[in-house]
């Protein structure tokens, strides 16, 4: 990884590793060479940390994407075990974070509310547009503009948005049972947004 444009996190470099780990070994310095090639042609995108990252992660999906289809997978079967991958990307952890945090406090909603909050405010950088407003019993954020969707879109991927969806699963399966929550519409499937909505039960 000294040969990308910036420095890569500890968060960053796990993530790739996981990635990389679904090809098969005598395929992966293949991987790292076209990763490293895709990434030097967004270095005028490398506006900060957050995006570094993001951009990091996307454009491993999608190189892990086209060595799974170089090898000889289809279209679907090479879709499939990018979900397996991401399924697996960073559960534990935001499980645990996310069980933490709300068994600290005495309103796991309000306590989600700022998380997320936050994560939207610190996390996510300037290539995602992203807003909250209040709902019956709850709040939704919203998501306006997608940094991933922009990614794959400079580089003819889109229907790559909808398997990055997939990873929304890590820390939506780990919100506390007295919260209910729903995402009616993607950005993926055609809609406006990305519409996370968070409701107390």
């Amino acid at each position: 990884m000294r040969r990308y444009p910036f420095r890569p996190s500890i968060t960053d470099r796990l993530m790739v590793k996981a990635l990389r780990k679904a090809l098969p070994p005598n395929q992966r310095r293949l991987f790292d060479a076209s990763l490293v090639e895709l990434l030097k042609g967004e270095i005028q995108y490398f506006t900060d940390r957050a995006t570094n990252g993001h951009i990091l992660f996307v454009a491993a999906v999608l190189c892990l994407y086209r060595s799974l289809r170089r090898i000889g997978h289809s279209d679907p079967a090479a879709k499939a075990i990018i979900r397996r991958s991401l399924r697996g990307l960073g559960r534990k952890s935001t499980a645990f974070i996310i069980w933490a945090t709300c068994a600290l406090t005495r309103d796991s909603f309000q306590t989600i509310r700022k998380y997320s909050r936050d994560r939207a405010k610190n996390a996510y950088g300037p290539t995602f547009q992203i807003s909250e407003s209040d709902i019956d019993q709850g709040f939704v954020s919203e998501v306006h503009v997608c940094g991933y969707r922009t990614f794959l879109a400079r580089h003819q991927a889109l229907d790559l948005t909808e398997v990055l969806c997939e990873w929304d699963s890590v820390w939506i399966d780990a919100l506390p049972n007295t919260i209910a929550f729903r995402r009616p519409t993607t950005l993926a499937l055609g809609g406006k947004s990305c519409r996370f909505e968070f409701r107390q039960k």
